[in-house]
C-alpha cells in the first residue's frame, strides 16, 4: 500500500545520505524503478517525479542515471536475454552481466554519451524514450537539448515508416510503439511552451521537414506523422486552457501565454505557403476538447486568450480560412462568441464569397448554432449596423436555400428588424 508513497520518496533518502556508498545506493534504486516493468500509470507518475523532483533536487546524480538509462538502452539491444530463458544457467550470467553494467555506469559517474550517434538498430526504443520522457526541458544543459532534438528526429524518421508486422517483407519497418509515441505527445507540448522559442522552433522545423519538404511524405505515406503533430498541438492548445482557468493562475503563465502565441504565428508563417497547407484547421483551433466536453456538448465559457490576439486570427481567417469555414464558426458560437461576435459574421460572409463551395458548412451544428447565438445575444448591434444586417440577411438566405427551418423564421425576424430601422 506504501508503493505509491515509496516510488516518490527517493529525493528524502538522498538528503539523509551521510557517505558515498549509501548515495551509490539510493540511485541504484531509483535507476531500477526508471526500468521496471511497472503499470503505464505508476511508469508515468515514476518518470514524472524524476523529471520534476528529484532532478530538481539533486541534478548532479539524476544527470548520472539519466546517461545510465541511455546506456542502459545500448547495453540491452546489443547483449539481449530473455528472462524466461530455460537455460537457468546462461539466463543468470546474463543477470550477472546486466547488474555489473548498471553499478559500473552509476559508481563512475560517466555522463560522456554520443548523442548524434544513437540509433534504433543499436538501443532499446522504450529505454530510449523512458530516457526522454525524464530529460529535464527548463535546463540550459546543451546535453539536454540534443538528445531532445535527436530523439524528436527519431520520432519524425519513424512514423514516416509502417509498423513493425511479421508478415511484411520490407527491409525498414517502425521500431517505436503506438504507446512510446502517445506518451510522448503531452511530454513534447510541455517542451515547446517552457523552451526558448528558438529552440522550439527547431523542434517544430524536425518535425514538419519531412512533410514540408520531401516529395516522397504525404498525409498518406506518412499519416502516423501527421497524427503526432496533430496531437502536439491539440496538447499544447490544451495546456494553455487548463492552465489559464487556475485560480490562483500559475506564476509563469504569462510568459507561457505569450511562447503559445510566438509559436502559432511561427507554425502559421511557414504554413500558409505550403501547397498542402497542413494542420491549418488546428491553428484555427479546431481542437476536440476545446470546443467540446467529454460527452460532446458545446464548451459553455468562452476562451480568454481569444480576446487579446483577434487581429492575429483575423489574419489567419483571411489568408487560409476559406476551406475552414465550420471550424470558424465553430470557434465564433462556442468559445470565441465574446472575442468574435458579431463582427465575425462579415468575415464568414467574405469566405463564402471566395468559396462557395463551403456553404454546405452552414447546416451543420456550427451554422445553426452560429445563427442563434447572433440573433439572441447580438441583434441589438447587428439591427443598428447596416453592414452586419446586410451580412446576416445573406448568410440566413444561404441557409434557408439549403434547406433550414431555423433559418428562416430567424430571417423573417431579422427582416422585420431591417424594415424598422
Amino acid at each position: 500500500m506504501e508503493k505509491g508513497i515509496a516510488l516518490k520518496s527517493f529525493h528524502l533518502l538522498a538528503e539523509n545520505v551521510e557517505t558515498e556508498v549509501e548515495m551509490k545506493e539510493v540511485l541504484q534504486l531509483v535507476f531500477y524503478t526508471l526500468i521496471a516493468p511497472f503499470g503505464d500509470h505508476e511508469v508515468k507518475e515514476n518518470i514524472e517525479y524524476t523529471r520534476s523532483t528529484f532532478f530538481k533536487e539533486f541534478p548532479s546524480e539524476a544527470k548520472v542515471l539519466w546517461a545510465t538509462v541511455i546506456k542502459y538502452a545500448h547495453f540491452r539491444k546489443t547483449n539481449p536475454f530473455y528472462y524466461d530463458d530455460h537455460d537457468t544457467e546462461r539466463l543468470s550470467k546474463a543477470k550477472e552481466e546486466e547488474n555489473i553494467f548498471i553499478r559500473q555506469c552509476l559508481d563512475s559517474r560517466d555522463i560522456s554519451l554520443n548523442i548524434a550517434n544513437i540509433h534504433l538498430t543499436e538501443y532499446e526504443p522504450y529505454l530510449l524514450f523512458r530516457a526522454f520522457l525524464i530529460t529535464p526541458y527548463n535546463s540550459q544543459d546543451e546535453m539536454f537539448s540534443l538528445f531532445i532534438k535527436k530523439i524528436v528526429s527519431i520520432i519524425a524518421e519513424e512514423l514516416q515508416l509502417e509498423e513493425d508486422r511479421y508478415y511484411s517483407r520490407r527491409s525498414r519497418q517502425r521500431e517505436i510503439s503506438r504507446h512510446e509515441v502517445v506518451n510522448s505527445e503531452p511530454y513534447l507540448a510541455d517542451i515547446l511552451l517552457n523552451s526558448d522559442i528558438e529552440f522550439s522552433k527547431e523542434i517544430f522545423n524536425l518535425l514538419l521537414r519531412p512533410i514540408l519538404h520531401s516529395s516522397k511524405s504525404s498525409p498518406f505515406t506518412a499519416n502516423e506523422l501527421y497524427k503526432f503533430i496533430k496531437g502536439t498541438l491539440d496538447f499544447i492548445v490544451l495546456k494553455i486552457l487548463d492552465r489559464g482557468n487556475l485560480n490562483p493562475l500559475p506564476s509563469n503563465f504569462s510568459q507561457q501565454l505569450e511562447k503559445f502565441w510566438e509559436i502559432w504565428e511561427h507554425l502559421f508563417t511557414i504554413l500558409k505557403v505550403s501547397d498542402e497547407k497542413p494542420f491549418i484547421s488546428t491553428l484555427l483551433f479546431n481542437v476536440h476538447f476545446l470546443l467540446y466536453d467529454y460527452y460532446g456538448k458545446p464548451i459553455e465559457g468562452q476562451w480568454k486568450a481569444l480576446e487579446d490576439k483577434k487581429e492575429f486570427y483575423y489574419t489567419m481567417v483571411k489568408e487560409v480560412g476559406e476551406n475552414h469555414v465550420d471550424t470558424i464558426m465553430n470557434v465564433f458560437s462556442i468559445i470565441g462568441e465574446k472575442a468574435f461576435l458579431p463582427q465575425g459574421l462579415t468575415w464568414i460572409v467574405d469566405l463564402l464569397k471566395k468559396n462557395p463551395t463551403e456553404k454546405i458548412a452552414l447546416i451543420n451544428h456550427s451554422g445553426e448554432r452560429l445563427i442563434k447565438k447572433l440573433f439572441y445575444n447580438h441583434i441589438s448591434t447587428v439591427k443598428g449596423n447596416k453592414k452586419l444586417i446586410d451580412d446576416f440577411i445573406c448568410l440566413l438566405n444561404e441557409m434557408v436555400d439549403l434547406g433550414s427551418s431555423s433559418a428562416y423564421l430567424f430571417r423573417e425576424n431579422v427582416i422585420t428588424y431591417k424594415s424598422r430601422n
